[in-house]
């Protein structure tokens, strides 16, 4: 069986900030290699790559989907608040180019992926659908929601109601967070309230409350359909292990398995490799 995974990219040219053009080079890829090269963009340009990556993804054929999944990916990422918060909920100064990234943490966005991670599950969602992939959109680690959110809300768009959205969570305090472990929980109820205030129905989300050493097990022996796209965000070594011994087979050909944590956190390189 054959998948994609997609985490890393060749280096390609930096985008010019006066007129940002996503049609030449592979922002994610960029994000990666040249993070001390972006300290001069303003909030204004950041809003123009959303809207310039939007129409990119979804192309002519849905140009009147640009402005809804535009907007919706600024807000769930805190760009209209102008805010980064630490893990101890002190405010910091917004950098735009670390929110395009995910290198920040805002302090009322729904999801801390940034902007070209959250366009990455924008385009692998179209990519399955217009292959014709079948199954859901699950997460493995969802912090407030966000991620999740948007994939429902784009799925609905797209006229692809019926996938399902799995969100996993321990949805409490866990060790190996320290001081910022009261900043990084969230409870269950919480994260249904900001589908709620998203107005995203609940009908086709569904929870997974626990470790994922016991939340992926028991999804497995009661689901029966595919994955299309697999994001796991786990942070530890055992978090991915988990995810890929039991929710590795169920992604079809064509479909996307993402690993969030690659580049960041060395377990989960060590996993990788």
């Amino acid at each position: 069986m054959m998948h994609a995974l997609l985490t890393m990219g060749a280096s390609l040219p930096r985008p010019s900030w006066v007129s940002p053009d996503l049609s030449t080079f592979d922002t994610t890829s960029w994000c990666i290699n040249n993070r001390k090269d972006y300290a001069d963009m303003s909030a204004a340009t950041l809003e123009t790559i959303v809207d310039n990556a939007t129409r990119k993804i979804l192309g002519a054929e849905k140009v009147g989907l640009w402005p809804v999944v535009a907007g919706l990916a600024k807000n769930i990422t805190g760009i209209p608040s102008r805010d980064a918060c630490d893990g101890k909920l002190r405010r910091r100064p917004f950098n735009p180019a670390a929110r395009m990234c995910g290198n920040d943490w805002p302090c009322t966005g729904t999801t801390m992926v940034g902007i070209m991670r959250l366009m990455n599950v924008a385009a692998l969602l179209k990519s399955v659908v217009e292959d014709g992939v079948r199954g859901a959109f699950a997460e493995l680690g969802v912090w407030r929601g966000g991620t999740c959110i948007f994939a429902r809300k784009l799925l609905d768009l797209l006229s692809e109601g019926g996938r399902r959205v799995e969100v996993f969570d321990a949805f409490e305090n866990l060790p190996g967070y320290g001081t910022n472990s009261d900043f990084l929980k969230n409870s269950q109820a919480s994260v249904k309230e900001n589908f709620r205030l998203a107005g995203v129905p609940l009908d086709r989300v569904h929870f997974h409350k626990g470790l994922f050493k016991d939340s992926v097990p028991a999804f497995s022996r009661e689901y029966t359909g595919s994955i299309a796209v697999l994001r796991v965000d786990g942070n530890f070594y055992d978090s991915y292990q988990d995810a890929m011994y039991y929710l590795y087979e169920r992604v079809p050909v064509g479909g996307y398995v993402i690993f969030d944590d690659i580049m960041s956190h060395p377990a989960v390189r060590r996993f990788w490799n």
